[in-house]
Protein backbone atom coordinates (compact mmCIF):
# COMPACT_ATOMS: atom_id res chain seq x y z
CA UNK A 1 0.00 0.00 0.00
CA UNK A 2 1.17 3.56 -0.53
CA UNK A 3 1.70 6.13 1.47
CA UNK A 4 -1.02 8.38 1.87
CA UNK A 5 -0.78 12.23 0.37
CA UNK A 6 -1.45 13.78 3.90
CA UNK A 7 0.44 11.72 6.40
CA UNK A 8 2.85 13.91 7.62
CA UNK A 9 2.51 16.15 10.02
CA UNK A 10 3.97 19.26 8.69
CA UNK A 11 3.85 20.00 5.06
CA UNK A 12 6.56 22.38 3.52
CA UNK A 13 6.40 25.23 0.40
CA UNK A 14 9.89 23.65 -1.00
CA UNK A 15 9.92 25.76 -4.28
CA UNK A 16 8.49 28.57 -5.74
CA UNK A 17 8.96 30.08 -9.02
CA UNK A 18 7.29 31.92 -11.61
CA UNK A 19 7.11 31.57 -15.65
CA UNK A 20 7.14 35.39 -17.90
CA UNK A 21 7.28 35.73 -21.49
CA UNK A 22 9.73 32.38 -21.33
CA UNK A 23 8.39 30.27 -25.04
CA UNK A 24 9.64 26.49 -24.72
CA UNK A 25 12.22 27.03 -22.34
CA UNK A 26 12.81 24.97 -18.37
CA UNK A 27 12.10 26.79 -15.64
CA UNK A 28 13.12 24.70 -13.01
CA UNK A 29 11.17 25.45 -9.83
CA UNK A 30 13.36 24.41 -6.92
CA UNK A 31 17.39 23.73 -8.09
CA UNK A 32 19.25 21.13 -5.81
CA UNK A 33 16.39 19.87 -3.82
CA UNK A 34 17.12 17.69 -0.73
CA UNK A 35 17.55 13.82 -0.64
CA UNK A 36 14.71 12.15 0.80
CA UNK A 37 12.15 14.50 -0.39
CA UNK A 38 8.14 13.65 -1.41
CA UNK A 39 6.31 15.82 -3.29
CA UNK A 40 2.51 15.81 -2.75
CA UNK A 41 1.68 19.12 -4.77
CA UNK A 42 2.35 21.20 -7.46
CA UNK A 43 0.12 24.77 -7.71
CA UNK A 44 0.12 26.51 -10.65
CA UNK A 45 -2.22 30.12 -10.74
CA UNK A 46 -2.14 32.80 -13.25
CA UNK A 47 -3.34 36.19 -13.50
CA UNK A 48 -2.83 36.37 -17.32
CA UNK A 49 -6.14 36.41 -19.69
CA UNK A 50 -5.72 33.63 -21.74
CA UNK A 51 -5.30 29.68 -21.34
CA UNK A 52 -1.72 28.35 -21.07
CA UNK A 53 -0.26 24.55 -21.00
CA UNK A 54 2.21 23.88 -18.76
CA UNK A 55 4.48 20.82 -19.54
CA UNK A 56 5.82 19.35 -16.89
CA UNK A 57 9.61 17.98 -16.60
CA UNK A 58 11.62 15.60 -13.66
CA UNK A 59 14.86 15.86 -13.37
CA UNK A 60 16.71 13.13 -11.27
CA UNK A 61 19.46 13.06 -13.35
CA UNK A 62 20.70 16.78 -14.96
CA UNK A 63 17.99 15.46 -18.32
CA UNK A 64 14.61 16.94 -17.83
CA UNK A 65 12.30 14.25 -18.83
CA UNK A 66 8.60 15.61 -19.80
CA UNK A 67 5.60 13.96 -17.72
CA UNK A 68 3.01 15.04 -19.02
CA UNK A 69 0.94 18.60 -20.22
CA UNK A 70 -1.46 20.58 -18.12
CA UNK A 71 -4.13 23.24 -19.31
CA UNK A 72 -4.24 26.20 -16.90
CA UNK A 73 -7.34 28.55 -17.57
CA UNK A 74 -7.01 32.03 -17.69
CA UNK A 75 -7.31 33.14 -14.14
CA UNK A 76 -6.43 30.04 -12.34
CA UNK A 77 -6.02 31.26 -8.44
CA UNK A 78 -7.04 34.27 -8.58
CA UNK A 79 -10.97 34.03 -8.60
CA UNK A 80 -12.81 31.99 -6.51
CA UNK A 81 -14.69 30.92 -9.84
CA UNK A 82 -11.22 29.44 -11.42
CA UNK A 83 -9.04 26.98 -8.47
CA UNK A 84 -5.69 26.82 -8.94
CA UNK A 85 -4.55 23.81 -10.65
CA UNK A 86 -2.67 20.87 -9.17
CA UNK A 87 0.12 19.53 -12.11
CA UNK A 88 0.61 16.32 -9.78
CA UNK A 89 -3.37 15.32 -9.24
CA UNK A 90 -3.79 16.44 -12.98
CA UNK A 91 -1.38 13.98 -14.40
CA UNK A 92 -2.76 10.73 -12.98
CA UNK A 93 1.00 9.16 -14.15
CA UNK A 94 2.34 10.80 -11.32
CA UNK A 95 0.12 8.83 -8.36
CA UNK A 96 0.15 10.23 -5.09
CA UNK A 97 3.17 12.61 -5.86
CA UNK A 98 6.91 12.09 -6.18
CA UNK A 99 9.64 10.50 -4.23
CA UNK A 100 12.91 12.70 -4.56
CA UNK A 101 15.54 10.08 -3.26
CA UNK A 102 18.79 11.40 -4.48
CA UNK A 103 18.22 15.09 -4.94
CA UNK A 104 15.97 15.58 -8.10
CA UNK A 105 13.93 18.85 -9.39
CA UNK A 106 10.93 19.57 -11.24
CA UNK A 107 10.95 21.92 -14.47
CA UNK A 108 8.20 24.00 -16.33
CA UNK A 109 7.57 25.07 -19.67
CA UNK A 110 4.75 26.60 -21.50
CA UNK A 111 4.70 26.83 -25.07
CA UNK A 112 1.88 29.96 -24.95
CA UNK A 113 3.36 33.47 -24.52
CA UNK A 114 2.30 35.23 -21.69
CA UNK A 115 0.80 38.24 -21.98
CA UNK A 116 3.27 41.07 -20.75
CA UNK A 117 3.07 42.13 -16.91
CA UNK A 118 1.17 38.54 -16.42
CA UNK A 119 2.46 35.74 -14.46
CA UNK A 120 2.32 31.85 -14.09
CA UNK A 121 2.56 31.45 -10.49
CA UNK A 122 4.03 27.67 -8.92
CA UNK A 123 4.48 26.35 -5.40
CA UNK A 124 5.81 23.00 -4.44
CA UNK A 125 4.63 21.63 -1.65
CA UNK A 126 5.46 18.51 0.30
CA UNK A 127 7.30 17.12 3.28
CA UNK A 128 10.42 14.99 4.37
CA UNK A 129 10.45 11.26 4.18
Amino acid sequence: MGVSVFDEKIAYVFGKGFLINQLASHTELFPGAPQNLRIDRLVATTDDTIDHEITLWINNDGNPVPVGTVHLPAGSGFSAAIPPVDLIAALPALGDGVNFYNGGSFHVSDPVAITALKFIYFAVIGAWM
